[in-house]
């Protein structure tokens, strides 16, 4: 069975313990969520694998944003966004990501708001509306982003080929990083 999943009530949930070194930032102690799929649709959890490796990836970069400082507000208020969109039966999509599909998409989006009664909710208009914005994420930690999204295909790597592959990407970032930083232009000449 893929990893952080479990079978209860018929359908695939993800179910994850907060690492220790994150324990003191997030006090849930177990996270769990649906995946919204039926064990008989998905025998052996394939599909259900997909998604909780979605979740799991958001899940650890939540846990990272809070390590790094960020307002757990900012990071919740995502989070809430996209459970919110999954309860009313959609998929977190933001605003730009929405523009661009069929007007269909959208009608039908604001019609559930409507006869929901939920036009006024502003939670309920950002889940629908996709007007949460994904946290940001500083540079420096491009590396544990990539590393968290890619951990599948590195998993069956041996110990050496694991350390080339994290030196070469670790060596690739820092090298943006400081061309970043440096080719920045700075405050005082934005003012001329």
């Amino acid at each position: 069975m893929p990893d952080f999943l479990t079978r209860r009530n018929n359908t695939w949930h993800f179910v994850r313990r907060v690492p220790t070194e994150f324990a003191h930032l997030d006090q849930r102690g177990v996270v769990k969520h649906s995946t919204r799929i039926k064990t008989a649709d998905d025998r052996g959890g394939r599909r259900a694998a997909r998604v909780a490796d979605r979740l799991n990836l958001q899940l650890e970069l939540f846990w990272k944003g809070l390590a790094d400082g960020k307002p757990k507000e900012e990071l919740v208020n995502y989070d809430n966004a996209r459970r919110s969109a999954r309860a009313l039966g959609y998929d977190y999509l933001e605003n730009d990501q929405l523009v661009q599909q069929r007007p269909e998409v959208r009608l039908q989006r604001l019609e559930t708001l409507v006869t929901t009664g939920l036009a006024k909710d502003s939670g309920a208009r950002a889940a629908l509306l996709g007007t949460e914005k994904r946290p940001a994420f500083l540079l420096s930690k491009l590396f544990d982003e990539y590393e968290a999204s890619t951990k599948d295909e590195v998993k069956d790597l041996s110990p050496d080929q694991l350390r080339i592959w994290t030196n070469g990407r670790k060596r690739a970032v820092a090298r943006f990083v400081n061309h970043e930083r440096h080719n920045r232009p700075s405050r005082s000449s934005e003012k001329r």
